[in-house]
């Protein structure tokens, strides 16, 4: 009995955990923290209203911030060569959070001023 209700209270406490936002370099390596920060700070050179907290945990409110997430994922995957898994796993997000926020930055590239914003922001990285 005692061994379930320690399992109830540990799954209660892991549901209820916030994410900090920090990924831990213990936990997924230096590398990949070293690259992610590299690629946040890429997209808040642009967005320089946010900070890098808030590019990488937007509030559900600033819009902004949750764009300038999506734009440091792509630049993750497509100039840092980070896997979708390994972003998923730094950020607590779903894999499917991130493959939308990679459709959505896609589709923004036609938009010849978002592209050019965009290359800037690869540029600084």
């Amino acid at each position: 009995m005692t061994h379930m209700i320690a399992s109830q209270a540990q799954r209660r406490e892991h549901k209820h955990r916030r994410y900090s936002g920090k990924p831990s370099a213990a936990h997924y390596g230096p590398d990949a923290v070293a690259r992610a920060e590299r690629a946040y700070r890429a997209v808040q050179s642009e967005f320089q209203w946010l900070s890098i907290d808030q590019v990488r945990k937007p509030p559900r409110t600033m819009l902004d911030a949750k764009l300038a997430r999506q734009i440091a994922v792509h630049l993750m995957v497509n100039c840092l060569s980070m896997e979708q898994r390994q972003i998923a796993r730094l950020q607590g997000r779903q894999r499917t959070s991130i493959h939308f926020a990679l459709q959505t930055v896609n589709g923004r590239l036609e938009s010849p001023m978002f592209a050019a914003s965009y290359e800037r922001m690869e540029a600084a990285l």
